[in-house]
């Protein structure tokens, strides 16, 4: 099966999983870490993942301060309004 918008992360777990229900004002029941990566220029960056709740029973538990690899797909939101990318 061919995927499509695939995206890799690894980085460090800056915060314990933290249960969420929306994104964006969209609902939907999932968990949210914060990872930090590092670029090979030295600057960091801090990435927001969202788990959904059928995914996060087959991941390894999150811990803060822990090296971790995430894989999945990038989405955005957009406030049809304004016309702005949501972060």
């Amino acid at each position: 099966m061919e995927q499509q918008n695939g995206a890799g992360l690894l980085g460090i777990a800056l915060t314990e999983p933290e249960d969420c229900e929306s994104i964006n004002g969209t609902k939907i029941k999932c968990s949210h870490i914060t990872i930090q990566t590092t670029r090979k220029s030295g600057a960091t960056d801090l990435a927001e993942v969202y788990i959904t709740e059928s995914t996060k029973q087959e991941l390894l538990p999150f811990m803060a301060g822990v090296p971790v690899m995430v894989m999945g797909k990038v989405q955005t939101c957009k406030d049809f309004k304004t016309g702005h990318v949501l972060t």
